[in-house]
């Protein structure tokens, strides 16, 4: 499963087609992430940066437990049914 998100992830720095976020991992990266939100790389980087979304950086990179952003998508869902 690894070596087949590895080369996933290198085919999508030398293309346009989107990858496609593994549905069993716990924790995202940005391509991920990006993936499973259907948002380009840019406005994962910038909403993690700007605090928007629950992420961690790592080592220099951002890291995204899935958990975290199902229970982040549930309640900005809710909020906006709400008005808030």
């Amino acid at each position: 499963m690894e070596k087949e998100i590895r080369k996933k992830m290198a085919k999508a720095k030398h293309s346009r087609e989107p990858i496609e976020a593994p549905e069993s991992r716990e924790v995202m990266n940005v391509e991920e992430l990006a993936a499973y939100l259907n948002l380009g790389i840019r406005t994962v980087y910038s909403m993690a940066h700007d605090g928007e979304i629950p992420g961690v950086k790592l080592a220099g990179a951002w890291r995204f437990p899935k958990a975290a952003i199902d229970e982040w998508l549930i309640t900005s869902a809710r909020a906006n049914l709400r008005g808030d």
